[in-house]
């Protein structure tokens, strides 16, 4: 089952309220607010109370999970009447933590040294038998760990349905201003004519250590 970040008109705290006690919640004003609720809109029986609440509330898009697989994709895209977004290109987050692995660094002699492949050397990386996972470190010391490839989809946009409201994201937090002005420049090619989307994947040149489908290869 797919799990989906619906951007919602709700009152964020009213919502975790409804969710815990399942009572009807007075709405306060009407403030639109952006939220990533992650919600699970898969079979009936797996959807909680405070989730069609947030769901009836006024949902004005959902966010595709990246753990859908294509049977997941497909039946979603033709049956749900609200608006898509869908991630089509970028490393992914695949965890978080509070542990700050910069410290480890710093208060333990290395071994060896070797200069990374994929990011600059200011980056500290996880080597795994798929390649650098990069892990960052943002203003409150907690440690983001992506994928040593990048989510690709170019090569199956064309079979995308473009009459119907779709957004597509480019996770470009990791890429330097150049590498995505030049994905971006490609993808819009690709939306402007699908038909060219194989040839434009085949000329496409990946940042990191690849590309990937994601779970959409499953």
């Amino acid at each position: 089952m797919a799990a989906l970040a619906g951007k919602c008109q709700q009152i964020f705290m009213a919502a975790v309220f409804a969710f815990h006690t399942g009572k009807a919640v007075m709405q306060i004003a009407a403030i639109e607010i952006a939220i990533d609720h992650l919600l699970d809109i898969g079979p009936p029986e797996a959807v909680l109370p405070g989730e069609i609440l947030i769901i009836d509330s006024g949902v004005d898009e959902f966010t595709v999970s990246i753990e859908s697989n294509i049977n997941e994709l497909s039946d979603f895209m033709r049956t749900c009447e609200v608006p898509l977004e869908i991630i089509i290109h970028g490393p992914l987050k695949v965890m978080y933590t509070d542990h700050n692995l910069y410290e480890n660094v710093s208060a333990f002699a290395p071994v060896e040294k070797n200069d990374n492949k994929y990011v600059g050397n200011n980056i500290l990386v996880l080597m795994t038998d798929k390649g650098e996972n990069p892990v960052y470190l943002d203003h409150n010391s907690r440690n983001h760990i992506f994928t040593a490839k990048e989510l690709c989809l170019l090569p199956i946009l064309g079979g995308f349905n473009f009459k119907t409201p779709l957004s597509f994201r480019i996770e470009g937090q990791t890429y330097t201003p150049e590498e995505l002005k030049s994905i971006i420049t490609v993808y819009k090619s690709a939306i402007a004519d699908k038909s060219r989307c194989r040839d434009l994947f085949f000329n496409l040149k990946s940042f990191r250590a690849g590309f990937t489908l994601g779970a959409l290869s499953f």
